[in-house]
């Protein structure tokens, strides 16, 4: 088979003629040589017309042109045989010739790799009689690593082990384009992991957003995920206040620094971000921060940054501005040196616009909350103007010329007494109601009988419209419906008084067998209810009050008078909240 191989090119047949292991059909020789069709010549019938060493030469031309190497060893391990597919094995990658070896070596010695421990265990297994294999046995040269799928099974002669067949093809490609697509597989299943957790995070941050958390809630929050989504050990939100930069929400961070810390804008890297309006990675806080003049002669922020950079090496600041206007800044602190990538930088200036986005939301609730609070003022003052106001002032004149009338005519004095007790007690009355509007709980807490009373006595007072109460008791209304009872009877109220004209109104509150009826009817002069928008007399407000509670409201209006009529129905029990 090879030059200077003694086993077949001096004519030894002990390994192949009269061989079981080679020749017979007794099992052994099949294991080896099977894939590779030897046993189908050296097994032919006796009547072949190819002589011994026509086979035996057939047999060396199949070995040497099988495309998976081949190695065949005695008893005692040592090298015996092998095939030119082996042999191109070794001398490409292992870099020597077979031709170079000794007489008899070790079969494991052929290897001469970094990880030889892992062949040897084979042949040992199959001199002890096993058929042994294994798929992609790693085999380490020069640093580099090989595959090769491996079939080792033991020669018998006699019932004996004679050596061992070692066949193995190379699938070092195979094997490198698995681990490569296992790999890809893995980054892919991490990426779709990653964005998942974007995905997650972002959505939990709208829904803060779009809840009544308190802003540092929502802030702590955009913080906590953040620091998760970005692998950061710590994470804090600065806000520009009095010209300074301020940690409002901190992770991570030592409560002194928390407290204590300020920077300028310009200053540092979340200064620098802010001022560019633009990320800006550091690698090396200390040799960034600490080289400024003035932080490191600043006796407050030098002993901060110390402790600060002695535990954090890295830092991404990313500027909080929502249309054009700056809120501060995002800080991520990494505790070792780290270069972020793109999709992280890009990932932080996400979060830092949910930020952005929280305190600009906080801002236009204040502004909200502002201009409601102004608007309910202005509606206060115009209240006492129009009622307690002019109330109190026609009192004062009553109570000015009383004297002087009751002197004169004393008939006349005591009307005047009585309708000065009337503005007092209606300016009072009306007083009550303001001040109910200001304390909505107490507006809830109390009757609707009671209120409603209240209602016509500040009316009654106003206006010099004799008011007639018919009220019944009634069970416990739920809150929702009380209230809105109640306005309904404010607005009718208040038409009658400014609009209608009227002289008399009649207020009735009936109980009805699962519900109340409210009803105001006046004797004004009425309106045409087609020809009026629901915008004017405060229709649209009373429509809007029964809709909300699902009751039926009814207004009939003719000259001669308009009748609000207001129904509700008490639902099935359990669904109501008690007042």
């Amino acid at each position: 088979m090879e030059a200077g191989d003694p086993s077949l090119n001096d004519g030894d047949t002990s390994l192949t003629e009269g061989d079981p292991s080679l020749g017979s059909a007794n099992g052994s020789s099949p294991a080896a040589f099977g894939a590779a069709g030897v046993v189908a010549i050296t097994g032919a019938s006796p009547t072949a017309t190819l002589t011994l060493d026509q086979r035996l030469h057939l047999l060396d031309i199949l070995f040497d042109r099988m495309p998976m190497g081949i190695i065949v060893t005695d008893r005692d391990g040592r090298l015996r045989h092998w095939n030119k597919t082996f042999q191109a094995f070794v001398e490409e990658i292992a870099g020597w010739s077979l031709n170079d070896l000794a007489a008899g070596p070790q079969c494991h010695d052929l290897y001469r790799c970094e990880n030889a421990e892992t062949v040897r265990p084979l042949i040992e297994r199959a001199l002890a009689g096993e058929t042994v294999s294994q798929r992609a046995l790693p085999l380490q040269f020069h640093g580099k690593v090989y595959y090769r799928d491996v079939v080792v099974t033991p020669l018998t002669e006699h019932g004996e082990v004679a050596g061992a067949v070692a066949v193995s093809v190379d699938v070092t490609g195979r094997e490198l384009a698995y681990r490569t697509l296992e790999q890809r597989v893995e980054e892919r299943t991490r990426e779709v992991e990653r964005r998942r957790q974007v995905a997650e995070s972002l959505r939990g941050i709208l829904a803060a957003l779009n809840s009544s958390r308190t802003l540092n809630d929502i802030l702590d929050y955009i913080a906590a995920q953040a620091s998760q989504v970005l692998d950061a050990d710590a994470v804090a939100i600065y806000r520009l206040r009095g010209g300074f930069f301020r940690i409002q929400i901190a992770r991570g961070l030592e409560a002194e620094y928390v407290q204590r810390m300020f920077i300028r804008p310009g200053e540092g890297p979340l200064g620098r971000a802010v001022e560019a309006r633009q990320p800006a990675a550091v690698t090396d806080i200390a040799a960034e921060i600490l080289a400024l003049p003035e932080v490191r002669e600043d006796p407050i922020r030098r002993p901060l940054l110390d402790r600060l950079t002695t535990t954090y090496r890295a830092m991404l600041a990313v500027p909080l501005i929502v249309k054009g206007e700056v809120y501060g800044g995002l800080a991520l602190y990494y505790d070792s040196h780290r270069t972020l990538s793109d999709e992280e930088v890009g990932l932080a200036a996400t979060f830092a616009d949910q930020a952005a986005l929280a305190l600009e939301n906080a801002k236009l609730r204040e502004q909200i909350t502002e201009e409601a609070t102004s608007a309910e003022r202005s509606r206060l003052a115009r209240d006492l103007h129009d009622a307690v106001t002019q109330t109190l002032f026609s009192a004062s004149l009553i109570a000015d010329v009383l004297p002087r009338i009751w002197e004169r005519v004393p008939a006349e004095g005591h009307r005047c007494l009585t309708d000065l007790r009337r503005l007092t007690r209606g300016a009072l009355a009306e007083m009550r109601a303001l001040l109910l509007e200001l304390r909505p709980a107490a507006l809830e807490e109390a009757k609707l009988d009671c209120l409603l009373r209240q209602l016509a006595e500040a009316i009654a007072g106003r206006s010099r419209i004799a008011v007639a109460l018919s009220i019944a008791e009634l069970p416990p209304l739920p809150r929702d419906v009380k209230i809105a009872l109640y306005r309904v009877a404010q607005e009718a109220l208040n038409n009658a008084a400014r609009h209608a004209r009227a002289n008399r109104v009649e207020l009735a509150l009936r109980a009805l067998p699962r519900g109340v009826e409210l009803r105001i009817a006046d004797d004004g002069r009425g309106f045409d209810p087609m020809c009026v928008s629901s915008e004017h007399l405060g229709l649209g407000i009373m429509r809007e009050r029964a809709d909300a509670i699902g009751a039926q409201l009814t207004i009939e209006s003719a000259p001669g008078g308009t009748r609000v009529t207001a129904a509700w129905s008490r639902p099935a029990a359990g669904n109501e909240q008690q007042s």
